[in-house]
């Protein structure tokens, strides 16, 4: 059930990287659409997976705060962000919704800025 969605968020970052990848400096890729059963091995492999494909931009960790898609904080986010900057490859980390996070004074981005 989860190729389908896969490719059809793919198909867009393709298309961009043909047309534009020697002007892009770094993809937010929407790592936060996936499924929310996203374990942090997957996690890994799509993001190494889209950085091979992104013709020497540096690939965004990223995830949501308003509902329940990707690899969520709760669920390893920070862990695969970890893995990530110990391999050299955390160039930053993008938060959709971040505005939600003022209820709990912000606790995932003081977290994000402990992860990079």
């Amino acid at each position: 059930m989860r190729e389908p969605k896969r490719n059809k968020i793919q198909s867009h970052y393709t298309a961009l990287s043909k047309n534009y990848g020697g002007s892009i400096d770094y993809v937010n890729f929407k790592f936060y659409a996936y499924d929310s059963s996203t374990s942090v091995s997957e996690f890994m492999n799509y993001f190494n997976a889209q950085e091979s494909r992104c013709s020497g931009a540096k690939v965004l960790a990223s995830f949501v705060m308003e509902g329940s898609e990707g690899l969520s904080p709760a669920n390893g986010f920070f862990l695969a962000c970890r893995n990530l900057r110990d391999s050299g490859k955390l160039h930053g980390i993008f938060v959709w919704c971040a505005d939600t996070l003022q209820s709990n004074d912000f606790q995932y981005e003081k977290q994000c800025r402990l992860s990079s």
